[in-house]
């Protein structure tokens, strides 16, 4: 065996596919349906503070939640660098608030240069 050699335990080597994910608004938990590579289906659940759990028969953290945790890091930053880069275009499309508020108001009048108002 040579120095760039690593082992691999059979933990790393377990696959999970997320059948199913959940949002709960109210609390900011994401509840996750995943099936592991025998077959078993499970449900982790992943909060902000970090307390996550799986109802799995593991007395310990268990390669599940490893697994969605990953998951849903890569999601984030996938998801905070498209947020980067459309504010980025929006910043060069509109030059300042007074523009957008402008344009806002004037797409909600319909027939005037009047804001939207509800009619009686």
């Amino acid at each position: 065996m040579t120095k760039d050699m690593k082992t691999i335990s059979k933990k790393q080597l377990r696959t999970v596919t997320i059948l199913v994910r959940y949002f709960i608004k109210a609390t900011g938990a994401i509840v996750l349906y995943v099936r592991n590579d025998k077959g078993t289906c499970y449900y982790v659940r992943l909060q902000e503070n970090g307390v996550h759990s799986c109802n799995c028969p593991a007395t310990k953290r268990c390669y599940h939640i490893d697994c969605c945790e990953k998951v849903e890091s890569a999601r984030k930053a996938k998801w905070d660098a498209y947020k980067t880069t459309l504010a980025k275009q929006l910043a060069r499309q509109y030059v300042s608030t007074s523009v957008v508020t402008e344009q806002a108001m004037m797409a909600a009048a319909l027939t005037t240069n009047q804001g939207y108002r509800l009619l009686r």
